[in-house]
């Protein structure tokens, strides 16, 4: 039981050192943190199994250094491995959620700004008739815009003639 609490830890602070090695640096080094964690999780591991087999078993121990490594160094591995997948799992399904509701309230916006409502469905509308209100005045006189096209393409002087 102290194995797996050892190697959460190992994790615990390794993924986190992760974190603080992006914060410092410009810009993200390691972009998945949960497998960052992992490897000195693995390291310590490997570390942790070549000293039980190599050494010999405690005296009193009525042990096998299967059971030891099994009891004490796969197990707990194997643990804080599906707990990871599991957080990436979890972390992914939380993005793709927040992805999911920043779509659907930019699309909220965009049919809030929509210059069609449902009001302008109705049959009356006179939009046409403002549109081609706005090109001629009463006195038949050209737009301003149109106005000022026409001295954009005048031709500039000639100071020579």
């Amino acid at each position: 039981m102290g194995a797996i609490f050892f190697y959460v830890f190992v994790y615990f602070i390794a993924y986190y050192s992760t974190f603080v090695i992006n914060l410092l640096s410009v810009r993200p080094l390691i972009s998945n943190r949960f497998i960052a964690g992992l490897v000195p999780v693995v390291l310590v591991a490997i570390s942790h199994g070549y000293f039980i087999t190599t050494s010999p078993p405690p005296q009193g121990a009525d042990i096998s250094v299967e059971s030891a490594l099994m009891s004490n160094v796969i197990i707990p591995v194997i643990i804080v491995i599906i707990g990871v997948i599991f957080f990436m799992w979890k972390k992914k399904d939380d993005d793709q959620k927040m992805l999911e509701e920043e779509e659907r309230a930019r699309r909220e916006a965009l049919e809030d700004d929509d210059d069609y409502d449902d009001d302008d469905l109705d049959g009356d509308d006179n939009t046409e008739d403002k549109d081609q209100e706005d090109k001629k005045s009463s006195n038949n006189e050209t737009p301003e815009r149109e106005n000022d096209q026409v001295t954009k393409k005048e031709p500039p002087n000639n100071k020579n003639a």
